[in-house]
């Protein structure tokens, strides 16, 4: 019989390319199928139950997934107990092989998962004060399928290309507020913003320049809205694109939250109206 003794840093790199890993590897099946499935299942059970949509359901399924993670590594550096027999699971290659399938369908459901989520780092300060330079939020792809969009909804979405410019605007992604619905005529003047004549009794936007750009009025078309960024003065929208109106189909999304901003900690979690 052939006596095995697992080697403690094939282990952890076991553990490293996939959590459970390690511990098939040291003949702890039980266990390593538990953590693995753990692991493999928490994040597109977290999907299926919507929890993305929320800052903290967020937290506590990537907080979960860290926590097999940190475990399944100190686990597998353990010693392991020395076996009579060799079998064929506790073979590095076999292992290496099951990772490597069970990584397939976790393509998949990333895949899926960003079907529904989708996280962007904002840069500029083209929407202060709502959003600041570092953000990075989380967008609902899949928001809009249930309910219209609404104005003053922060949205996501990619501008038409512009033939007369040698860039693909369309592969750009913008972030900004809808302040015109198809059917509204708009018009920007005096630092207000004017909604079919008159000005909107809610505005999120300031004018750090005092508001001296005139523009409109714009006639928004069926199917399509049109957008500025909160920061009147210092935004690049819908006032200056060649085709100042958004299709829906551009449309990617509606921001939900801020998941991070290294530089400003406390914004972390807020949630963006």
């Amino acid at each position: 019989m052939t006596n095995f003794k697992p080697k403690r840093y094939v282990a952890l790199f076991l553990s490293i390319l996939s959590p459970g890993l390690g511990q098939i590897y040291k003949s702890e099946v039980k266990k390593g199928v538990i953590l693995m499935l753990i692991a493999y299942l928490a994040f597109p059970i977290g999907v299926y139950l919507n929890l993305p949509d929320y800052f903290w359901g967020m937290a506590i399924v990537c907080a979960l997934v860290l926590l097999i993670m940190i475990y399944t590594l100190a686990d597998s550096f353990q010693s392991g107990e020395v076996k009579n027999k060799l079998n064929w699971y506790n073979k590095w290659y076999f292992c290496l092989g099951l990772g490597a399938i069970m990584s397939l369908p976790s393509l998949f459901l990333e895949n899926k998962m960003l079907n529904r989520f989708e996280a962007f780092r904002f840069k500029g300060e083209s929407n202060l004060p709502t959003l600041f330079d570092g953000d990075y939020v989380v967008v609902s792809k899949k928001f809009y399928l249930a309910r219209p969009i609404e104005r003053f909804d922060f949205v996501a979405f990619a501008q038409e290309d512009n033939p007369k410019t040698e860039a693909d605007e369309s592969a750009l992604r913008n972030i900004k507020r809808v302040i015109g619905l198809p059917g509204d005529q708009i018009e920007v003047k005096d630092a207000k913003v004017f909604l079919n004549g008159a000005p909107v009794k809610v505005d999120y936007g300031i004018w750090v320049d005092g508001g001296t750009e005139q523009s409109g009025p714009y006639f928004v078309p069926e199917g399509s809205y049109f957008l500025l960024g909160d920061n009147r003065d210092r935004s690049r929208d819908s006032r200056h694109y060649d085709n100042p109106y958004i299709p829906a189909k551009n449309i990617l999304g509606k921001l939900s939250y801020i998941y991070f901003n290294i530089g400003r900690p406390e914004r972390i979690g807020t949630y963006i109206e």
